[in-house]
């Protein structure tokens, strides 16, 4: 298990680690901007944050230094605002996301129902949108995408009740079910 808990807020990441039985705050990350979610790979130290700036837009933000230094990545297909994300368990810098419109629009961007991948740890991005339904607007929220040990079979469910599967990394998806409550 990880020492480091991070906590996503709309007054910023907070990073928490274990001592003990107890929780010792470390750090505190984005001072007063809406972190929307959070995730931290403990196999190399990598972190990312996904912040809403309001007006300024939303931007995925990577950390290669476990959040000591911050880049933002600028290309994430439709939109870098989303809240599910899913990270190789073998490959560090391969990372699949569901993007959305924003936090106050939780719908996918022109009702493209898409999951963008990158395989190089955000410098670039793929859209893996074949089998996916089009004009959309499921949502995928924060733990609603998960991928298996291997890396090639990951499954999605949205709010709208539907289930999707892929059985080939992300690169195209069926569906399981449209209608679950």
């Amino acid at each position: 298990m990880e020492n480091r808990v991070l906590v996503s807020t709309r007054k910023g990441l907070f990073e928490f680690h274990r001592t003990n039985r107890t929780l010792v705050q470390t750090a505190h990350h984005f001072f007063g901007d809406n972190c929307c979610n959070s995730f931290s790979d403990p196999r190399d130290g990598c972190v990312y944050a996904m912040l809403d700036h309001g007006h300024f837009g939303v931007k995925v933000h990577r950390s290669d230094d476990a959040g000591l230094t911050w880049t933002e990545i600028h290309e994430a297909g439709p939109s870098t605002f989303g809240f599910a994300v899913a990270v190789h368990p073998n490959k560090p810098d391969t990372a699949w996301f569901v993007p959305a419109k924003n936090d106050e629009l939780r719908i996918p961007v022109e009702g493209e129902f898409v999951v963008t991948r990158t395989d190089d740890s955000g410098e670039s991005f793929s859209v893996c949108d074949e089998g996916l339904p089009r004009p959309a607007w499921d949502l995928v929220l924060r733990h609603c995408l998960d991928v298996d040990d291997d890396g090639e079979c990951l499954v999605m469910g949205s709010s709208t009740g539907g289930l999707y599967d892929s059985t080939d990394g992300g690169n195209s998806w069926s569906c399981v079910s449209a209608h679950l409550p």
